[in-house]
C-alpha cells in the first residue's frame, strides 16, 4: 500500500473511509515512522479525529520492544504527548502503572501531565517512583524525568519521603566518597582550578555520576517544589548550602563564553530560588536578602545586565521601590536600549509593577520610549499597558505627549546615534555619516539631537525647543524613509491613542496638554500617513474634552491657531472641528445671556 498516496487522497475523503484507511494500516503493521508522519498531519491539522486507541496500541508495542532506538523511543513519547489531547483520561494512566518497564514509564510521565482530567495515580505509583531513584533499573536520563515529574506531583503525605532524598542529593560531594576525585583534572571549577567542597551545577565534570546528575536535576526542580512542600528546615538549610557554594564558585572567572553563559543561568536560578525559599518559610527573609545582594554583586561583576533587572524586580516584588529603579530606568536603558533581552526584561517588569513605579514613569519616559523606539514591533503591546501609568504625574503629561508625537523622530535619532558601531561592525553607512556630521557640526541640532537622547524628562523643556525641529528634520531627511522610523511612525499613534485614552478625563491633566497640543500641530514629523493618524486622534481628543471642559475653548492657544490660515489646509478636519465647537460655545452663551 502506497501509504504516501492513500493519505493525500485522504484529505478528500468522508470519515468513513478515513477510518478504513486506518484499518488498513493497523492491519498491515506500518513501520512506526509512518504511523508517525500521518499521526502528526492528523493531530496537527484536525482533518478527522484518527482512532487514536489503535494508533496507541501500535505506538505503545513498539515503544516497550527492547530493539528500539532510544531516538525513536523520545521521538514515540513526543507522538504520545501529542495524542493525549484526544485520549480517555484513564487511557495513559491505565498503560503507565501496568507497565512493567521502568524505562517506558519514564517516557509517558509527562503524559500525565497533558490532560487534566487524569486521575491521580496510587500512591503505591508514587512510592516505586521515589524508590526507583535509587535502584538500578533506570537510566541517568529516565531518573532526570521521574525526579521531575515527583518534584510537580508527589502527594504531601510522600513528601517526606521525597525530601530525604533531596537533601542527600543537595549536599552531594565527591569528596565524601574519594578524596582523590577532587584533586584530579576531571572534576573543576569553572575557572579550571580543582573543585572543592559539594557538587554542583556549576562543577565541571568529564564523567557525570549518577548522584552528580540527580543533585544538578535537584536545584533546577527545587522551587518548584518549595512552593509545593512545607519548609523543610533540612531542605531549607540544604538549599542555602548549595546555592551559597555556587556563588562562590561564580566568582571564579569563567574559562570560555559558554561557562560565563551557564554562570548566568544558574546565578538567575540561584534568585528565583531565593523567592521560593522567602515564600515557603518567611523567617528565611534575611538570609534570603543576603543572597540576593550577592547575586546582585555578581551581576555587576560580571556584566549581566538581565541578571541585574530580575534582581530588581525581586526587590520590587519584595515590597516598595528599589533602589535600582533608578540606575535602571536611566542608566541601564541608556547603555543597552538596542538589546533585545534587555529591553524586553525592562518592558516585562515596568508593566508588571506599573503602579508602583508611576511616579518614576513618567520621569523617565524618554528612557522608556527609546526600548520601543528600538524594537517597536516587539514591545507595542507592553507599551500599550504602560500608558495609564504615565499619567499619574501630572506635572509632567505635556513632556509624555511630546515624547509620544516625537517616536518616529526618536527612532531616527537612534539610527544616527549608531553610526559609528555600524562603521565599526564594517556596513557602509553613508547617509548616515553624512548626518552625523551635520547634526555634530551645527549646534542647534546637537542640542536637538541630546534632547531626544536624554534619559530624564523635566517641566517645559520640550516647548523651548519645538521652534528648532524644522532644521532637526531637514537634517534628518535621509533618515526619516528607514524601515525602523516607518514601523514606529505606525506604533506611535496606537499609543498616543491609549494615552490620550487614559488621560481624557483628568481636567488638571487635560488643561496642561491643550496648549502642548495646539504647539505640536504644525511641528509633527513630516511623515504623511503619521500626521494624519496623529490628525484624527487629536480631533477626536479636543472635540470630547470640550464637551466636558468648555471653558478651555477660552484659552489663547485656540485663538492662536484659528488666526494662522495656513492650518486650514495642514488639517482640515481639526480645523474645521475647532471652528464648529467655538461656534457651538457662542452660541450657547448668546443664549444664556438672553
Amino acid at each position: 500500500m502506497d501509504l504516501r498516496k492513500a493519505l493525500v487522497q485522504s484529505r478528500k475523503q468522508p470519515a468513513q473511509q478515513v477510518e478504513t484507511l486506518w484499518e488498513n494500516i493497523y492491519q498491515h503493521n506500518v513501520k512506526v515512522e509512518a504511523l508517525m508522519s500521518i499521526l502528526a498531519f492528523y493531530l496537527h491539522h484536525r482533518v478527522y479525529p484518527p482512532p487514536v486507541q489503535k494508533a496507541l496500541d501500535s505506538l505503545l508495542m513498539c515503544l516497550t520492544d527492547s530493539r528500539t532506538t532510544r531516538r525513536l523511543r523520545t521521538l514515540l513519547s513526543r507522538t504520545l504527548e501529542e495524542m493525549c489531547a484526544w485520549l480517555g483520561p484513564d487511557c495513559i494512566l491505565d498503560t503507565v502503572q501496568l507497565s512493567a518497564s521502568p524505562s517506558v514509564v519514564a517516557d509517558l510521565l509527562p503524559c500525565l501531565l497533558i490532560n487534566p482530567d487524569t486521575p491521580r495515580p496510587q500512591a503505591a505509583f508514587y512510592e516505586r517512583l521515589i524508590s526507583g531513584l535509587t535502584s538500578p533499573g533506570l537510566s541517568q536520563e529516565d531518573r532526570c524525568k521521574v525526579l521531575g515529574y515527583l518534584s510537580a506531583t508527589v502527594p504531601a503525605e510522600l513528601m517526606p519521603m521525597l525530601t530525604k532524598h533531596l537533601v542527600s542529593w543537595l549536599s552531594y560531594s565527591r569528596s565524601s566518597q574519594t578524596n582523590s576525585l577532587f584533586r584530579s583534572a576531571d572534576v573543576t571549577d569553572i575557572d579550571g582550578s580543582p573543585a572543592t567542597g559539594l557538587c554542583t551545577a556549576l562543577t565541571l565534570v568529564t564523567t557525570v555520576t549518577d548522584i552528580h546528575m540527580l543533585s544538578v536535576v535537584t536545584f533546577s526542580n527545587i522551587r518548584q517544589y518549595l512552593r509545593r512542600a512545607p519548609a523543610d528546615s533540612s531542605l531549607v538549610s540544604a538549599v542555602f548550602s548549595y546555592c551559597s557554594t555556587l556563588l562562590a564558585q561564580a566568582t571564579k572567572k569563567p574559562s570560555t563564553q559558554h561557562d560565563k553563559q551557564l554562570v548566568a543561568v544558574v546565578l538567575e536560578e540561584v534568585l528565583l530560588t531565593m523567592k521560593a525559599v522567602k515564600e515557603a518559610d518567611n523567617s528565611c527573609r534575611g538570609r534570603c536578602q543576603l543572597m540576593v545582594g550577592n547575586v546582585l554583586h555578581l551581576a555587576d561583576q560580571l556584566r549581566l545586565t538581565p541578571l541585574l533587572i530580575s534582581v530588581w524586580q525581586y526587590h520590587l516584588v519584595d515590597g516598595g521601590d528599589s533602589p535600582l529603579t533608578e540606575r535602571v530606568l536611566g542608566a541601564v536603558i541608556k547603555a543597552e536600549f538596542s538589546q533585545g533581552l534587555v529591553s524586553q526584561r525592562v518592558a516585562t517588569v515596568v508593566v508588571a509593577h506599573g503602579s508602583q513605579l508611576a511616579e518614576s514613569l513618567a520621569r523617565y519616559c524618554p528612557s522608556l520610549l527609546k526600548l520601543v523606539a528600538t524594537h517597536p514591533s516587539g514591545l507595542v503591546e507592553e507599551f500599550l499597558d504602560l500608558m495609564p501609568y504615565l499619567t499619574v504625574n501630572t506635572e509632567l503629561t505635556a513632556e509624555v505627549l511630546h515624547c509620544l508625537l516625537d517616536l518616529p523622530l526618536l527612532s531616527a535619532t537612534i539610527c544616527v546615534s549608531q553610526t559609528s558601531l555600524l562603521v565599526q561592525a564594517g556596513f557602509k553607512v553613508t547617509s548616515l555619516m553624512s548626518v552625523k556630521q551635520q547634526i555634530d557640526g551645527t549646534a542647534d541640532l546637537k542640542v536637538v539631537y541630546k534632547h531626544f537622547m536624554r534619559s530624564k524628562a523635566q517641566a517645559g523643556e520640550t516647548d523651548a525647543l519645538v521652534k528648532l525641529y524644522p532644521a532637526y528634520w531637514s537634517a534628518l531627511k535621509p533618515v526619516l524613509s528607514q524601515g525602523l522610523v516607518e514601523v514606529c511612525s505606525q506604533v506611535a499613534p496606537l499609543l498616543l491613542s491609549a494615552f490620550l485614552d487614559s488621560v481624557r478625563d483628568c481636567n488638571e491633566a487635560n488643561n496642561s496638554l491643550m496648549p502642548a497640543i495646539f504647539a505640536r500641530l504644525p511641528l509633527l514629523c513630516p511623515l504623511p500617513s503619521y500626521q494624519k493618524a496623529v490628525f484624527d486622534l487629536l480631533s477626536q481628543y479636543v472635540t470630547t474634552v470640550w464637551s466636558q471642559q468648555p471653558e478651555l475653548l477660552g484659552n489663547p492657544c485656540v485663538a492662536q491657531f484659528l488666526s494662522v490660515t495656513s492650518n486650514i489646509q495642514l488639517c482640515p478636519q481639526l480645523f474645521n472641528t475647532i471652528v464648529s465647537a467655538v461656534g457651538n460655545n457662542l452660541q450657547h452663551y448668546v443664549l444664556m445671556v438672553m
